[in-house]
Parts: C-alpha cells; structure tokens; sequence
C-alpha cells in the first residue's frame, strides 16, 4: 500500500491522511518523468539538440501517461475495496437474527 503501512494507522484521523496521500502517491508517479522531460527538452531547445528535444517531449508523455495509469488503478481499487465493505456489512446484516 506505499507509503501507508497498517502499522501506522493507529487513529482515524492518520487514516485519513493516509488514505489521501496514498492516491496521490500514485497520481503523481510519473512526475519524475515529466521532470526529466521538461528538461531535456529545454537542454535540446538550448543548445539546439532536436534529438534530445523530442527524448524531452517523450519523456514528458511516458510520465502523464504515468500519471493517468495511477489514477485509474487507484480508483478501481478504491471501489473494489468500498464494495468488499458493502458486502460485508450486508453479510452482516443478513446474519442477525
């Protein structure tokens, strides 16, 4: 789960926390990328290097794509995990005498 250990949830207020920095952890993994591409393209505008301009371009790309792809995995594991919890509370509705 990154950076959100079960060892360091000990309060509903750090879960919290938590539970929003974990999806911006995967929001943001591409950044580096971005990064990294944002400066090589300057580097290649500079000193007029298009090699390096269009690796710039292309690493910017690789990171938003990146980008995209943590957002949606974040967010198909969050309704997958607030579904197992509306099973199982129906579960444990159903149960009740």
């Amino acid at each position: 789960m990154g950076l959100a250990g079960d060892w360091f949830c000990v309060s509903p207020k750090h879960e919290a926390f938590w539970r929003f920095l974990v999806p911006l952890e995967a929001v943001m993994a591409g950044t580096g990328d971005k990064v990294k591409g944002k400066t090589n393209e300057v580097v290649g505008k500079l000193t007029g290097d298009k090699s390096r301009q269009l690796k710039g371009k292309a690493q910017q790309v690789k990171g938003s794509v990146k980008n995209a792809v943590g957002a949606e995995k974040e967010e198909a594991e969050r309704e997958a995990t607030e579904k197992e919890e509306t099973d199982r509370d129906a579960d444990r509705s159903s149960d009740r005498p």
